[in-house]
């Protein structure tokens, strides 16, 4: 009988030759799954530093509304005695105080309406130019003998010269054109000429007013005007807005907000003992269980929730007896290695001493010069007393126009900004604001935005 060439599996030679070579295989895996064990090791691992970093960022937001004294300024409410004449509110950094002043006149803009009644907006106005100056500027519309009044409505509105146009009716058969400057105040009112016959004649029904308050009385009182009902600039971080006069003074005024700044910090310390929480786990070991978390061991972790724990701790404001530490605010360390914020006693701090407790939780500074103001330390300044001599002070280059009146013609000058060489290009009869804005809009433009 014929024996063959080769035995397959164990049919002839009696051995399991698919368990050997799985056998096999699964030696040769072992290394493979060697690495897989620890590629989820550190799977696991760097999941655990991601937390961490998510809760640093948490941090980092909370401090972002106090990372300087400057910050806690901006925890400010604004209040008036009369605000049905006068509302406020906070634009920022108010600094605490008040005045108080009568409104004596409110702002308005300019408004002029045709003499000429017309039959509605479909009336023919004639041929002819009808001009337009506000702001020392022209600005003309052409009609025609086909012209209506809504399509010349339409047209000045369509100038974008800052004077709205409106058709009115003032009863079923009586319309009239109603030209409206878009700003209050004096400087942006009008005046209409032209050779159309029927708006020869424009009835001013409304004139362009200034606002006007007065602090003080008798012969040293102060009258302050403003183009606007809006006034920033009386009340250094608040906004007020006129809305009626009035025949007694109105205070206005600033005043901390205690409760907006206790929210911010027990807002941070809360992100702070929610990051210590989390070290902690992932640092842990029982003993028992033979078993912890994923950075168990891992001293990196371990010293970040030390770094919190002294920034904390190393606060101490040696100029104040009543606020040294963070615990005399309300704010101490208990068992598990969080912090615990007793909001009524830092409540009660900041009530007392408002820029005590603040010089106590920011790193702050103050200059003994009036010519010299802190700004801010960063983490490597070492604390101490400074001399600072200024030999010359920074001073930011101006060029100033002469006069201005609307150019004649279209006109392209240069400005030169550093390297950069700027095109600006205006046109016959802009306004100053339009040249202002043409300006700025070439320096964008052109990427010159320090100037």
């Amino acid at each position: 009988m014929a024996i063959p060439l080769f035995n397959i599996g164990g049919l002839a030679s009696g051995l399991d030759t698919n368990s050997i070579i799985s056998s096999v295989l699964d030696v040769e895996r072992i290394p493979i799954q060697q690495l897989e064990a620890r590629r989820a090791d550190h799977q696991v691992e760097d999941n655990a530093w991601q937390s961490i970093k998510t809760r640093y960022s948490a941090i980092r937001t909370a401090l972002n509304t106090l990372d300087s004294e400057g910050d806690f300024d901006k925890f400010a409410t604004a209040t008036s005695s009369n605000t049905s004449a006068v509302a406020v509110g906070t634009t920022g950094a108010a600094t605490p105080g008040s005045i108080s002043f009568t409104v004596d006149q409110l702002a308005a803009n300019h408004q002029v309406a045709s003499a000429t009644d017309f039959s509605g907006a479909a009336a023919l106005v004639g041929a002819g130019d009808f001009t337009i100056t506000i702001g020392g500027a022209d600005h003309t519309v052409t009609t025609t003998a086909e012209t209506t009044l809504g399509q010349l409505a339409a047209s000045i509105n369509g100038l974008g010269t800052g004077v709205s146009a409106s058709v009115i009716s003032v009863d079923g058969t009586d319309h009239r054109l109603v030209l409206s400057s878009d700003d209050t105040g004096v400087a942006n009112s009008l005046t209409t000429s032209g050779t159309v016959a029927s708006l020869g004649t424009m009835d001013t029904i409304q004139q362009g007013r200034d606002a006007e308050v007065t602090i003080g009385s008798g012969a040293s009182a102060l009258t302050l005007s403003r183009s606007t009902n809006t006034i920033t600039d009386l009340l250094s971080g608040v906004s007020i807005e006129l809305t009626d006069t009035t025949t007694t003074a109105v205070t206005v005024s600033a005043q901390r907000d205690t409760d907006a700044a206790v929210t911010a910090i027990s807002d941070l310390m809360k992100e702070i003992n929610s990051t210590l929480t989390t070290i902690g786990d992932l640092t842990a070991y029982s003993p028992e269980a033979d078993a912890g978390g994923p950075l168990a061991g891992n001293s990196t972790a371990r010293s970040l929730a030390l770094d919190l724990r002294s920034a904390i701790s190393s606060a101490v404001n040696a100029a104040s007896s009543t606020y040294p530490v963070a615990s005399s605010v309300g704010i101490s360390l208990n068992r598990e290695g969080t912090y615990d914020i007793d909001e009524s006693k830092l409540r009660a701090a900041l009530q007392d001493d408002f820029d005590t407790v603040v010089g106590l939780l920011v790193e702050g500074g103050s200059a003994a010069d009036s010519r010299l103001a802190f700004v801010a330390a960063g983490d490597s300044t070492v604390e101490g007393d400074y001399s600072v001599v200024v030999t010359q002070a920074a001073a930011k280059p101006q060029a100033t126009s002469a006069i201005f009146s609307p150019p004649g013609a279209d006109t392209t000058f240069q400005i030169v900004v550093g390297a950069v060489s700027v095109d600006v290009s205006v046109t016959a009869g802009q306004a100053i604001a339009d040249v202002v804005d043409a300006i700025n809009s070439a320096l964008t433009a052109a990427g010159a935005t320090s100037v």
